[in-house]
């Protein structure tokens, strides 16, 4: 699998580094990951030396998070632009990833009301009417300074403004995908259950005037 046939500098065009060099292992890395999406960094970039390379990467202080997601962004958004769909859906999730008790790592936090350390991962993806992936709108990742507290009573928790709540990353994930989606193109948002709240449907109705889809999950 190599850059050119993934085209990773049309999707990353955007993506600006001070370093040509640090492009160049940013591509590296990207091909690995995508040949072996299921291995670790030390086991997908294939050697010692490659995976120090790795690492040194992601510690650089001149890659930045938020600069290739927006990049990754501003390609998705081109694509909806050129895309023949009828409607384009905006669909959000939440993935829990936890790292056990490694307590050394930094950055993590507590993972779901458990001991784990891990990080709550937010994510929006543009999807076109027949099933199609466009790419990544927008992403972002929080963690739990302490552990989730179960002890809460429902009028507790519903006495807390909406943007001290960890449900406050949908609404928030709503607006950023708007602004980043010109007026025009058609994008109905997709959530499941955990969206299902006030405040969302709220600040929906502000965004998507016309149109309002919901996944829930059938019981048994």
């Amino acid at each position: 699998m190599t850059a050119e046939s993934n085209n990773w500098e049309r999707e990353f065009l955007q993506a600006n580094f001070v370093d040509q060099r640090l492009k160049t292992r940013f591509f590296k890395i990207m091909d690995a990951f995508a040949a072996t999406p299921e291995k670790s960094t030390w086991a997908a970039t294939g050697s010692r030396s490659s995976a120090k390379a790795a690492y040194r990467f992601f510690s650089n202080i001149d890659v930045s998070r938020e600069k290739i997601l927006d990049s990754i962004s501003r390609a998705t958004v081109d694509k909806m632009k050129n895309i023949d769909t009828e409607w384009v859906l905006a669909v959000q999730d939440t993935t829990s990833i936890g790292f056990g008790d490694r307590k050394a790592i930094k950055g993590m936090g507590y993972h779901c009301s458990s001991e784990q350390r891990g990080m709550l991962v937010h994510s929006c993806i543009a999807v076109t009417d027949q099933g199609i992936p466009l790419g990544l709108l927008y992403q972002e990742a929080n963690t739990r300074e302490t552990r989730k507290d179960d002890s809460e009573t429902k009028e507790q928790k519903r006495s807390k403004p909406i943007e001290e709540k960890e449900s406050y990353r949908w609404i928030h994930t709503l607006n950023e995908t708007h602004q980043r989606v010109p007026e025009g193109i058609p994008m109905l948002t997709v959530c499941d259950r955990e969206g299902d709240f006030y405040e969302f449907f709220q600040r929906q109705q502000i965004w998507e005037k016309i149109f309002w889809y919901e996944l829930c999950r059938t019981e048994w």
